[in-house]
């Protein structure tokens, strides 16, 4: 009986799943876009100098072996995909995939690493750096560097076996036939290369006049591959890919702290209920993307006759396309109307939108003063 029980209820479950993602699916939906501000207010230091990434250094003992261990698959050698540049390699394309990030937001203007490291490595002749980064007129520094790494590869060994059916065998001693029950057999070894890697990331901003650090954050992750060997592969694939892939994982992060940007969500529509046969229609203008047709003929539904939805779905139009301010104004208008639970929470998000776009545009405008009541703090942020 509690098998059963257990069954009816996975049933049960999985029909409300069903239904649920099949009604969301049927919603009618806009896209919403809106410019949120950096998690660090740089907008008094947009012209930055960035210094190349400093690579890490594997000492004697934490160094990777040459050869890939085997777990339990017999005296298979395989050479290990970790080149012995592994260091350089990696802190090399983080310097690249930074200066690449921070080109790409259009917030910067950047004295390029080649300059920058030129300018740092003065000090060990008595110039003093900070000065003639300023000089190049550079208001900032960014260093980087490769705080941690780890590499490990082993090979393990999978039997294969296949199914062998019932079968009658002749015995030719006896002139019978015996029954030979279905079994497996052993048929083969397969050989998998495990690879893991792991990175810590972590820059800080200072500033050229104070000496003072802006911000400190880091960025860190694991990542793990399998692949499949023949029995005489003796190499193993190189494992900079794995870097690099966690290095470009670490971007999206990178911008969101640095500089303002824009963010897309989905938003659905309410539901035409009390139903209302002449905004029926209007969902499927949605759906067609005209959206500016949708706004027109849900805002006259809010106006004749006070739909509820029809208001909702008009202010949504407005935000969709771009007239924020219009949408938050007409969701209130809705709102002190029905007070309907659901219009508040639109309002609020709208609000919320509302006041991050103001701070974004004063980052770009560079219209704040630094230090007015922000708190830059460091930060441990983990791929995974």
């Amino acid at each position: 009986m509690k098998n059963i029980s257990k069954r009816i209820s996975l049933l049960l479950t999985l029909i409300v799943l069903v239904v649920l993602v099949t009604l969301s699916s049927c919603a009618s939906f806009v896209q919403v876009r809106g410019l949120v501000p950096a998690e660090i207010d740089l907008s008094k230091y947009r012209n930055l100098a960035v210094a190349s990434t400093k690579s890490f250094s594997f000492n004697t003992y934490s160094r990777p072996s040459a050869w890939v261990r085997s777990m339990g698959a017999g005296n298979i050698s395989v050479a290990s995909g970790i080149p012995r540049n592994l260091e350089a390699q990696v802190a090399s394309y983080a310097t690249d995939r930074l200066v690449a990030t921070l080109q790409q937001t259009g917030f910067f203007k950047l004295v390029l690493p080649e300059v920058t490291d030129a300018y740092i490595a003065g000090a060990s002749v008595g110039l003093d750096s900070f000065s003639l980064l300023r000089q190049s007129g550079a208001t900032a520094l960014m260093n980087s560097s490769i705080n941690y790494m780890d590499c490990d590869e082993y090979v393990y060994s999978k039997l294969r076996t296949k199914w062998v059916p019932d079968r009658w065998v002749p015995n030719s001693s006896t002139g019978s036939t015996d029954f030979i029950p279905g079994h497996e057999v052993i048929v083969g070894t397969d050989y998998y290369l495990v690879q893991t890697a792991t990175v810590t990331f972590s820059y800080s901003i200072i500033d050229l006049s104070t000496g003072t650090i802006l911000a400190a954050r880091s960025f860190s992750d694991k990542v793990s591959k399998e692949t499949e060997l023949g029995r005489y592969d003796g190499f193993a694939p190189s494992v900079v890919p794995l870097y690099t892939k966690m290095l470009d994982a670490f971007q999206g992060g990178l911008r969101k702290q640095l500089a303002p940007n824009w963010v897309t969500k989905t938003v659905y529509l309410m539901d035409n209920k009390p139903k209302n046969d002449a905004a029926k229609e209007v969902y499927k203008q949605v759906d067609k993307g005209n959206l500016q047709v949708a706004y027109v003929l849900f805002h006259d539904q809010w106006l004749d006759i006070k739909h509820v939805p029809s208001g909702y779905n008009a202010s949504l139009m407005l935000e969709a396309t771009g007239d924020l301010n219009g949408a938050v104004g007409l969701m209130q208008e809705v709102y002190d109307y029905s007070h309907d639970s659901q219009c508040y929470e639109t309002l609020l998000r709208m609000r919320q939108a509302l006041a991050e776009r103001a701070k974004a545009e004063e980052q770009l405008t560079g219209s704040k003063t630094v230090g007015d009541g922000d708190v830059f703090v460091t930060q441990v942020t983990t791929g995974n």
